[in-house]
């Protein structure tokens, strides 16, 4: 009989071991599921944004820390690929280029021999490359020196042209004229007036061109037959060592051609009388540019 019991309360006890033992599987396995279901529903959800409300205990699961770090990763991948499309890259400043070039001259009209030099103004002034060349559509009448300066070589007009590295042109018109070829055809063409007039023809004489020179840098100053310090015209002539029984002085100025003074003389009186005197013999000429491009035209005569 006391065997029996002994037997029974191990029954028992095994029983209640065995209830005990499944009792806290069945809490374990309660516990596991919800880890199990949360990490299903989190695979869609790569940024490790796209929780469930009915999970408020989701934000602590281990997970998400890698899912954030993966996030980052794939921004990062994307960031640098739009780089180097050029995407995000910042635009590189453009140079700015020369859109208009201005050429100045200090005068348009200059005589054979002058030298100019050009002032050239770039604009922008901000432009990147304000490099240019210069050069002349007709070197027979100026020429460009190796320094830019630019030489009047020949009566006639050209253009100076300057152009830009990007192909932008720039010109100023300049008009050459010959002083000595506008002195002797003064002369030429006093000489036809005075064969129309049946008179001997004026021979050229140094020493009044000479004269003729000193009056005509005189007038630029004070346009009259009297000198600037008071004396009249007729003392340049014994001061240039120049003898005569009779003299006379033919004044001009804004001519701009031989012809045209020729003409303005030829309708004036007291000029006229002085080109077709027969008391006269000797002719001298001279024709002097003002700081202004006006010309200044003197003749002086004797017997």
């Amino acid at each position: 009989m006391k065997k029996f019991l002994v037997r029974i309360i191990v029954v028992l006890l095994s029983l209640v071991i065995l209830t005990g033992l499944s009792a806290c599987r069945s809490q374990d396995l309660q516990t596991a599921l919800p880890i199990s279901e949360t990490s299903e529903q989190m695979s869609p959800g790569i940024d490790g944004h796209d929780f469930s409300a009915e999970s408020p205990d989701r934000t602590q699961l281990p997970l998400e820390p890698e899912l954030e770090l993966e996030s980052e990763s794939k921004m990062e991948c994307e960031m640098q690929s739009k780089s180097e499309l050029g995407v995000e890259r910042e635009p590189e400043s453009k140079l700015v280029e020369v859109r208009s070039i201005i050429v100045e001259l200090d005068s348009k009209v200059v005589t054979k021999g002058a030298n100019i030099e050009p002032v050239v103004i770039i604009l922008p002034e901000d432009a990147a490359d304000k490099s240019y060349v210069l050069s002349s559509r007709d070197t027979s009448v100026a020429k460009i020196l190796d320094d830019g300066t630019v030489t009047a070589v020949g009566a006639g007009t050209t253009q100076i042209v300057v152009k830009s590295g990007n192909g932008v042109y720039g010109t100023r018109t300049i008009s050459v004229i010959d002083l000595a070829f506008f002195a002797d055809e003064v002369l030429r063409l006093t000489n036809l007036e005075r064969e129309r007039a049946n008179l001997h023809r004026f021979g050229a004489n140094p020493q009044l061109t000479r004269v003729a020179e000193v009056r005509a840098i005189e007038i630029i100053e004070y346009f009259s037959h009297t000198r600037p310090d008071g004396r009249d015209c007729f003392t340049a002539f014994t001061e240039n060592h120049v003898a005569f029984y009779t003299a006379g002085e033919n004044l001009a100025v804004g001519q701009t051609t031989p012809d045209e003074v020729i003409r303005g003389w030829m309708n004036s009186p007291g000029h006229r009388e002085n080109i077709l005197n027969e008391a006269f013999g000797q002719l001298g000429v001279a024709v002097i540019m003002d700081g202004n491009g006006r010309l200044h035209w003197t003749q002086t005569f004797t017997d």
